[in-house]
């Protein structure tokens, strides 16, 4: 019935308030020179405070009746119901949550049954940075609409920091953690588990992007992927708007993967992939789309420092025009201008490069290889079936974005510092579809590093920057078109981009800048490991915070109307005390 007991000590003002009015001050003796002075006048009271017969008058019930309020408030007036609940959810906002997201939404919809008016509701998404759907400490109608805007399409992350984050909010109290791989080892007792997830087959896109081809065209590059035990079949289509610019039939073996390439005209504008597949065979339609949108015209100055017969060995020439061909919008220019140098020992510490061993000693390696795909430079890159020829000598230090077993073949050794571990001339590298991709993958990495926008098409969860960014008011808007604004700096920080689909970003009344936002991670479209199972919370429940509820607010302001009636009626009061007099 009350929240804090204790405040119910305050009725002890009760006889508090009866001993006052019992025990009432007697008036002082004053020597009068008449007594008619004092006719019309009360009775006298007794001097000292001695017990006298209670007066019941308006004033002493104001003043019972002040304290009984001033109990309650204090104590916590509540419904049988008890304290006040916090109910913390963690809800998985990984992308492979889209195949059961139907049954996530009823479970959460269960887990908020018989909440009371007073409970409070947080919602924690998952992933790198988790973040609130719901609160902290929120109330329970303000749940759905927020989950109305719900639509997980993360890259797969640990979601750690959001069970965290929720046991901070639940103070070390129960919480539930609605996903869909019941791995209860991996989590506290605390964290409640409800796993929804089912194996199943499933083929989608694992990468698309968009360069910049020969002439006035663009090349389209998707890479698509087969989950399953199984061979299928389908359709690979190319959009732009309403308008079809490319269908191709494919057939995808078992757990295999597919390569196509797709030449569109450079004026085109954003455009759309789409695989078209039965749907027995697409338990996850998000990674069966992907938006490319148009490439910002920048072109780069490209430098070649090899002799011919390395040059030949990797599929270009001693001049480097096969290089600026093959990049689109590039041009070659002498090193101190080159934006990136292609070379041996290369003495250009500001510029960006891909420096090769000297010619030497050197051993075939077959793989496997393991290829960082996280990275801009490696993206989209599989080396199946390369022959790797790799120099005796060893390499320096560096970060491996390509390695086989304990060798690494492709090292980042500073910002658009690249050395390549290979002996071109002994490999095949340069007749594989890797080679013109990594070529490919640096330009663009390179562009993007060029004042404004870095690129316009990215991955759900990444940020964008624009650099040297003109002053003005920037808006951002989502594909629901939501808007928000973005503080103004001089790299223009582009986050928040949560939704696959089509983003704009505009400055003032500019036309507004197209970005492509896709939600594509193997890792996520592989869902034949995925689980069901339910795991009860051990603990007790969270308690939330106390506050000011309404019915608080409506005893102060009933203790204050009290008070104040007290004081009209004492104000008010006509009866006046007669002193004790002596004559």
């Amino acid at each position: 019935m009350f929240t804090t007991p204790l405040g119910l000590l305050a009725l002890l003002g009760v006889p508090a308030v009866v001993g006052l009015h019992l025990y009432r001050q007697q008036a002082k003796q004053r020597k009068v020179s008449a007594l008619f002075l004092w006719e019309g006048m009360g009775s006298p009271r007794g001097s000292g405070r001695k017990r006298q017969p209670l007066h019941r008058s308006p004033s002493f019930w104001l003043e019972l009746l002040a304290v009984v309020l001033l109990a309650l408030a204090l104590a916590g007036v509540r419904g049988c119901g008890g304290s006040a609940e916090h109910r913390v959810i963690v809800l998985d906002d990984s992308a492979s949550m889209q195949a059961v997201e139907g049954p996530a939404r009823q479970a959460l919809d269960k887990e908020l049954r018989g909440l009371k008016a007073r409970d409070r509701v947080s919602v924690v998404l998952t992933g790198a940075s988790p973040r609130m759907l719901v609160g902290p400490g929120a109330l329970r109608e303000e749940v759905d609409p927020a989950l109305d805007r719900w639509s997980p399409a993360a890259a797969s992350h640990d979601p750690g920091a959001a069970i965290d984050l929720a046991l901070q909010l639940s103070a070390g109290g129960e919480l539930t953690f609605i996903t869909d791989d019941f791995q209860p080892q991996n989590w506290p007792p605390e964290a409640g588990l409800v796993a929804l997830g089912e194996p199943a087959d499933n083929l989608g896109l694992s990468h698309a992007q968009r360069v910049r081809g020969p002439a006035d065209s663009d090349l389209v590059f998707a890479m698509l992927r087969s989950f399953s035990d199984e061979p299928a079949a389908g359709t690979l289509e190319l959009w732009e708007g309403e308008t079809r610019l490319a269908e191709r039939p494919i057939t995808l073996p078992p757990d295999g993967v597919l390569e196509e390439q797709i030449s569109v005209p450079h004026s085109a504008g954003m455009l759309r992939l789409a695989l078209v597949l039965p749907s027995e065979r697409n338990a996850l339609p998000l990674d069966d789309e992907a938006w490319l949108a148009p490439l910002p015209p920048r072109t780069l100055g490209l430098h070649l420092a090899l002799s011919e017969d390395r040059a030949r060995a990797l599929g270009l020439d001693a001049s480097g025009e096969r290089w600026a061909t093959l990049v689109p919008d590039a041009r070659l220019v002498s090193a101190d201008r080159a934006h990136i140098v292609l070379g041996e020992a290369v003495d250009a510490p500001d510029t960006w490069r891909i420096e090769l061993p000297p010619p030497g000693e050197s051993a075939a390696l077959l793989g496997p290889f393991l290829v960082a795909q996280d990275h801009p430079i490696t993206r989209g890159m599989s080396l199946e079936g390369v022959i790797w020829s790799l120099p005796t000598q060893p390499p320096p230090p560096g970060q491996a974005l390509i390695t086989a077993g304990s060798e690494a073949l492709l090292l980042q050794r500073g910002q658009g510092h690249y050395r390549l571990n290979l002996d071109p001339a002994r490999s095949s590298l340069a007749r594989s579809p890797d080679w013109p991709i990594l070529l490919l993958n640096l330009a663009e990495a390179r562009r993007a590093a060029l004042p404004g926008l870095s690129r316009t098409t990215t991955q759900v969860g990444q940020s964008l920057v624009w650099r040297s960014a003109p002053l003005g008011e920037w808006t951002l808007t989502d594909p629901a078109g939501r808007s928000r604004k973005l503080p103004h700096q001089e790299a223009l920080d582009i986050g928040g981009l949560s939704t696959p689909g089509v983003w704009t970003v505009q400055r003032d009344q500019e036309p507004p800048t197209e970005i492509a936002v896709n939600a594509l991670d193997p890792l996520e479209s592989e869902l034949r490991g995925r689980s069901a199972g339910a795991r009860a919370a051990e603990g007790g429940s969270a308690v939330a915070e106390a506050s000011v509820s309404l019915s608080d607010s409506a005893l102060l302001i009933l203790l204050l109307l009290v008070l104040a009636l007290d004081w009209w009626a004492l104000r008010n009061d006509d009866r006046l005390v007669l002193p004790r007099v002596a004559l």
